[in-house]
């Protein structure tokens, strides 16, 4: 799943884009179980899930477009 989703992320060429295909991906997998995102002022974020406790979010991120 996270291999598609990176296959996805690199196919967009606008913020617009960006945004439906994530919301899009996110509708069709349970991208909220394994993972948190969201969006900045001028990025996209994406934090790992526990997988042993999914309330609980890694400090680090897996991710980060800039747009």
């Amino acid at each position: 799943m996270f291999l598609e989703f990176i296959n996805l992320l690199t196919l967009c060429q606008s913020e617009e884009q960006l945004r439906a295909s994530v919301k899009d991906f996110s509708e069709k997998h349970e991208l909220d179980k394994f993972f948190l995102y969201g969006f900045g002022s001028h990025h996209f974020y994406l934090h790992q899930r526990y997988t042993s406790n999914p309330d609980m979010v890694m400090q680090n991120r897996v991710l980060s477009v800039h747009f």
